[in-house]
């Protein structure tokens, strides 16, 4: 029997998210124990992370009103710049994004070993995908935030104001919430545009 079409990098990671019911556990626990180390809190994370990154890693963050990206790490300077046009919400979730190479590379290398992809496409659309995970991790610590949801019904505007991020942050970290013994309702997230293309 002929094996079938090859999947496409994107399909592969999907999978690889779809087979673990989109919960990372080695990455909500990792983000969970920074959240506490660092002290972090709702509202507060942004701050947090600024002063986390100079005290344990040395890295000085510049809001950037110069640069078109929303985040760039100069290694040499040790500098992470961060967009200065976005909002507070979003710049916590580029420098948890840094903090994800940073402290949770290990980690994160050892879930695409083990994922057995052999692409390099593949495995880095893997890593950037795990870092994501990471970073919404860190800015929405998992137990917090279920407790936080369902004290208000899972109220995705409310939880945004809590939190201080945005509408999407909220929606994508409620479709992560299936921690064994402590599940969320089991939400599934997709993107859709104008034209109704998912």
């Amino acid at each position: 029997i002929a094996d079938g079409p090859a999947r496409l990098s994107f399909e592969q990671v999907r999978d690889f998210f779809y087979s673990r019911r989109n919960h990372v556990a080695e990455l909500d626990e990792a983000a969970e124990r920074l959240y506490a180390a660092a002290g972090l809190a709702p509202r507060q994370v942004r701050p947090g992370l600024v002063a986390w990154l100079a005290e344990r890693h040395g890295v000085r963050v510049i809001f950037d009103e110069t640069d078109a990206a929303q985040r760039r790490y100069d290694v040499a300077h040790r500098t992470l710049y961060v967009s200065a046009f976005i909002k507070q919400g979003q710049q916590a979730f580029q420098m948890a994004l840094q903090l994800a190479f940073l402290e949770a590379g290990e980690i994160i290398e050892g879930l695409i070993d083990a994922a057995l992809l052999e692409e390099r496409e593949t495995r880095d659309l893997l890593r950037i995908g795990l870092a994501q995970y990471f970073a919404g991790a860190l800015v929405l610590p998992y137990g917090d935030f279920l407790r936080q949801a369902e004290a208000y019904g899972y109220d995705i505007d409310r939880l945004g104001r809590h939190f201080g991020v945005g509408f999407e942050t909220v929606c994508h970290r409620l479709s992560t919430l299936q921690r064994p013994g402590a599940q969320g309702v089991p939400f599934f997230f997709i993107r859709v545009d104008r034209a109704g293309n998912i």
